[in-house]
């Protein structure tokens, strides 16, 4: 209970009840930075500038610690400084400029920089992962699947309206929905039904196929009944609570995308 409140009260230091709510705090760090700026005379204008910053100081710090051998960061409070992973926040924030208003040689800057320095940042942390699970495993594929995690961030445009007519919208933000739920329950609860499952002697990779079949089950759970269901009751007790947003209807085929 004492682990479950420090999460959902987003502690930075608490000791998570998951393993993988390390991140929740390092974003909060970002968010809050971003609302200083926004707060302060310099405004939005400087949130562009800001990702560069954030670009360059993680390319230092993962520079100064080895580069392409460095070892991955350790130190909770260095983690919060963004400092490690600011190059991930600074791809995001170049790529929505650039989605909006074209790459400007600043934005393809930040991008080329921060994909260097979240290289580096991959790379350590795969060595820690395959260290600390016995594996001789090398980057390559957390590396791939960021490149084609960012590739289908700077292609979404020309895929959103293909996927529009084959999916739908509805269901695509759905789908979306999904993956906030799925990424807060899949790792401790994950880890203890592969066991069992192993346990009664079921294989590793089918109990795998089960755990991540059922884990997208409650996740679609979550989003699709739970989560709304919560939002309703607290926007009636709670004044000035938002009411919950209705995912969009899908989009005809013969439609205009809509706008903003």
């Amino acid at each position: 209970l004492l682990r479950w409140s420090g999460s959902i009260a987003f502690m930075p230091f608490a000791n998570q009840v998951d393993p993988s709510y390390w991140t929740l705090g390092i974003e909060l760090s970002f968010y809050l930075l971003v609302a200083a700026l926004i707060a302060s005379p310099l405004r939005a204008r400087a949130l562009e500038p800001l990702g560069l910053v954030l670009a360059l100081a993680s390319l230092a710090f993962w520079t100064l610690r080895g580069g392409w051998d460095a070892a991955a960061s350790a130190d909770r409070l260095t983690d919060l400084s963004l400092l490690p992973y600011g190059a991930f926040f600074a791809i995001g924030i170049a790529l929505r400029g650039g989605a909006s208003g074209g790459y400007t040689r600043m934005r393809i800057a930040t991008i080329a920089i921060g994909l260097i320095a979240g290289g580096f940042e991959i790379a350590a942390q795969a060595r820690f992962m395959a260290a600390g699970l016995g594996l001789d495993a090398g980057p390559g594929l957390p590396l791939g699947l960021f490149a084609l995690g960012v590739g289908t961030i700077a292609f979404a445009g020309q895929l959103q309206s293909g996927l529009d007519r084959t999916i739908g919208a509805g269901r695509l933000a759905f789908m979306g929905a999904v993956t906030y739920p799925l990424y807060l329950i899949h790792q401790r609860v994950g880890a203890i039904l592969i066991a069992a499952l192993c346990g009664l002697g079921i294989s590793g990779w089918v109990a795998i196929g089960i755990v991540a079949a059922a884990m997208l089950a409650v996740a679609g759970a979550i989003a699709g009944w739970a989560e709304p269901a919560l939002r309703s009751w607290l926007a009636v007790r709670l004044d000035g609570f938002s009411r919950p947003r209705v995912p969009p209807p899908d989009i005809p085929r013969t439609a205009s995308p809509p706008v903003g």
